[in-house]
């Protein structure tokens, strides 16, 4: 009588043992199978991360047509970090973009020198004008050298605005190949005093 006592609590932790190593092996499966709670989560991340960033991409569009409505042709203060650095890189997805007067500056100067953007896109993002401080990052700054033609280097907005001022962009050997999207913005007060022989 005790060796059958024995034998079907033997039987019962036998059975006891498979029973919990399929339910582990069942477990397992739903958190790292195919269809597991850690696949899942992944897709449930690259799904948040595809619509945040389609989301800001969306409040960029949005805060520049709000900033366009609010400026109204006004110049707008200059928030760019790398002043004379076109940011982006030409593509639809991320044109080059003018964020101050130094970088229309450099812009001026790159076509000038051969630059020609040929196949890229160049987009104004904010409105600008050459009498403002606040579309340059620093209006006072002396290393653009003499822009003007007054054979001296003088604070950039000084020479921007006096002299010959701002060099065109472009000249009859350098052209400018891209797309310029002015995005509605606006060029104030652009002073340019030279003549080209046509």
């Amino acid at each position: 009588m005790i060796n059958k006592e024995k034998g079907i609590t033997l039987i019962a932790l036998v059975v006891t043992i498979i029973i919990l190593i399929i339910l582990a092996t069942v477990s397992i499966n739903m958190v790292v199978g195919e269809n597991g709670l850690i696949k899942k989560a992944q897709q449930a991340r690259d799904a948040y991360e595809e619509s945040s960033k389609r989301e800001d991409e969306n409040m960029g569009e949005i805060v520049d047509e709000m900033e366009t409505l609010l400026a109204d042709g006004e110049a707008q203060a200059v928030t760019d970090e790398k002043p004379g650095e076109l940011s982006g890189d030409g593509s639809k997805e991320k044109p080059y973009l003018i964020e101050s007067i130094e970088d229309l500056v450099s812009f001026s100067n790159k076509v000038n020198y051969g630059e020609t953007f040929e196949g890229k896109i160049v987009k104004l993002k904010v409105n600008l004008d050459f009498n403002n401080d606040i579309s340059y990052v620093n209006p006072k700054r002396t290393d653009y050298g003499d822009i003007n033609g007054q054979n001296g280097e003088e604070e950039l907005k000084v020479e921007l605005t006096t002299g010959t001022g701002f060099k065109p962009i472009g000249t009859t050997s350098n052209t400018f190949k891209g797309t310029f999207d002015g995005k509605n913005k606006t060029i104030n007060n652009l002073f340019i005093n030279v003549t080209r022989k046509l």
